[in-house]
């Protein structure tokens, strides 16, 4: 009985919470934006190129490309979502947009 009890309270396979994140996650985010300098930005589609475990958290991350180029990423979006700083137990979502 206690076996079961323990198992419930374990947290999934960390391969299977990925599998079900990368499927709820959205697979193409658009940025809605007032600000002149990024409104280029906000033409791009920003697609789900990664997903990470890392030390009690995860990222994923996102890359846009401009119409027009050809090259490499216009930008890139990298969202965190669980353990932002070691040691601390609290849960949170934090996003870097480069």
């Amino acid at each position: 009985m206690h076996e079961r009890m323990c198992a419930k309270s374990r947290p999934k396979n960390p391969w299977e919470f990925a599998h079900e994140l990368r499927a709820t996650a959205p697979q193409r985010l658009r940025l809605g934006t007032s600000e002149p300098e990024l409104a280029a930005l906000a033409k791009c589609d920003f697609v789900l190129t990664e997903l990470k475990r890392q030390m009690g958290r995860w990222m994923l991350r996102y890359l846009a490309t401009l119409e027009d180029e050809v090259y490499g990423a216009a930008a890139e979006l990298r969202i965190y979502v669980g353990q932002l700083a070691r040691g601390t137990p609290s849960k949170r979502a934090l996003s870097n947009l480069r």
